[in-house]
């Protein structure tokens, strides 16, 4: 019965390894996705800062604008210099609602990386214990073949298949 202790013993660490294997890998996997989640909130945020820059980039430039007109002689309520004026208001939009967009966009990607990295970590996980039952099965089902498990070390009716492995002789000698 000593005998069968040992590779159960074997067994039973090897599962235990597995699970917790299985357990850091998840644990890394959201680690690693909550760094990422924090990657996109920040791109985020410094999109909006550059949408708000550009917003008071152009308003200075219009600002600018109408003070050369005003200065060179022309009416602010001039047909032209609406229009310039008007141009350059939608050039800014553009720009702020581009970057806006931009910032969106790698946001939106950072959130799947993060979520295939969750997903990643699951299946790590589920894959370890699907190992350590595997292990487990394994380990009992040799020890049980081997006799060792629930036998009275009567033999097992001198059938070469009955006890496959007998220490230190080949199969089908018993």
């Amino acid at each position: 019965m000593a005998q069968a202790a040992i590779p159960l013993a074997a067994t039973a660490f090897s599962v235990a390894g597995k699970v917790q294997q299985g357990r850091a890998a998840k644990k890394a996997a959201d680690s690693e996705a909550k760094q990422i989640d924090a990657n996109a909130r920040r791109e985020r945020l410094a999109g909006k800062s550059r949408a708000e820059e550009e917003q008071r980039e152009t308003a200075r430039l219009m600002s600018d604008m109408s003070a050369i007109q005003g200065g060179s002689g022309f009416a602010a309520s001039d047909a032209a210099a609406i229009r310039q004026v008007g141009d350059v208001a939608g050039v800014g939009k553009y720009n702020e609602l581009s970057i806006l967009y931009d910032s969106e966009l790698n946001a939106k990607g950072l959130d799947r990386a993060a979520s295939n990295t969750r997903k990643r970590g699951r299946a790590a996980r589920k894959n370890a214990y699907l190992s350590a039952a595997s292990t487990a099965f394994s380990g009992i089902s040799s020890a049980m073949s081997g006799g060792a498990v629930g036998s009275t070390g009567g033999g097992g009716g001198g059938s070469p298949t009955t006890n496959s492995y007998v220490a230190n002789q080949p199969v089908g000698y018993t």
